[in-house]
């Protein structure tokens, strides 16, 4: 049995299941290589997760603040409105999600390489802050945020359907409309 990349391969060529790729992995490498990388996956889904949410109630209260004042009403509670991501229309929330979703896409770009370098075997004798260093060392800092612009894009549309879809679902449970007033 050989690795080729990412594909698991028999002495004649043929690709393994992901069962045969497992049982050679844990004959061969032991069980911990079944869970290479699990440190770096839960440091860039926490700081990917608190990003994103942060970011996303930043962003629409932000815009909910513009669009009162450019209303010309106050756009918080003393109008007895309550500003904040509930308020969003789907659109409106469809809008802030891309923008939040590209923005955490860039701050979580140098997480997601150690994350990735790790569970692909090259840097992983190293923890998550050493690799780091070591893709600067190695590669420059620049390396760390290769693949940004797809990476973005990608996280942004898909934020953008989550967020519409979170608000769409959420006004037709609660019967409300959205569009800038809270409740």
């Amino acid at each position: 049995h050989v690795l080729l990349g990412n594909t698991a391969t028999s002495a004649d060529g043929k690709v393994l299941s992901l069962w045969q790729t497992a049982k050679h992995l844990v004959k061969t490498e032991g069980v911990g290589r079944l869970f290479l990388g699990w440190r770096a996956n839960l440091y860039k889904d926490v700081a990917f997760s608190a990003i994103k949410m942060t970011m996303y109630e930043s962003l629409a209260r932000t815009y909910l603040n513009f669009k009162a004042t450019k209303d010309g009403s106050t756009g918080n509670s003393e109008s007895g409105h309550i500003v904040n991501a509930d308020s969003l229309n789907s659109i409106e929330a469809a809008g802030v999600g891309f923008v939040s979703g590209m923005g955490t896409a860039v701050a979580t770009c140098p997480i997601d390489c150690v994350n990735s370098r790790i569970k692909s075997g090259e840097l992983a004798q190293f923890g998550v802050m050493r690799a780091h260093l070591e893709i600067i060392r190695k590669d420059g800092v620049a390396a760390l945020f290769r693949g940004v612009a797809a990476r973005s894009v990608l996280l942004g549309v898909g934020s953008t359907v989550f967020w519409y879809l979170q608000a769409s679902t959420m006004h037709f449970i609660t019967g409300s409309e959205g569009g800038g007033h809270g409740h």
